[in-house]
């Protein structure tokens, strides 16, 4: 192998990598991420429908947060299979042609 193919595969390898490893735990992430940022702030001397209402209000920006989490990692993982796919075919097309 040559100068400019090995860099370019090993690159492709990586980005392959984190690329699976971004769609495959997309929905565990987005899931724990949105159950942070969504925890309600209850009172101590609220009522219970209060309560209950921020509850629920919260459960419902948890689910609407995992979801637009979920498919945003899903896209960059998806972004990331493609540069690697590209940096992969540029590290073979090196290798070939002898660069």
């Amino acid at each position: 192998m040559t100068g400019l193919a090995v860099p370019l595969l090993v690159l492709g390898g990586i980005l392959l990598v984190a690329a699976m490893g971004t769609v495959l735990l997309a929905p565990l992430l987005a899931t724990r991420a949105a159950a942070v940022s969504a925890k309600p702030r209850l009172e101590r001397r609220a009522s219970g429908p209060d309560r209950m209402r921020a509850l629920i209000t919260a459960q419902r920006t948890e689910r609407t947060r995992s979801r637009g989490l979920s498919s945003a990692l899903t896209r960059t993982g998806m972004i990331l299979g493609v540069l690697s796919i590209l940096s992969l075919a540029g590290g073979v097309a090196a290798w070939a042609t002898g660069y």
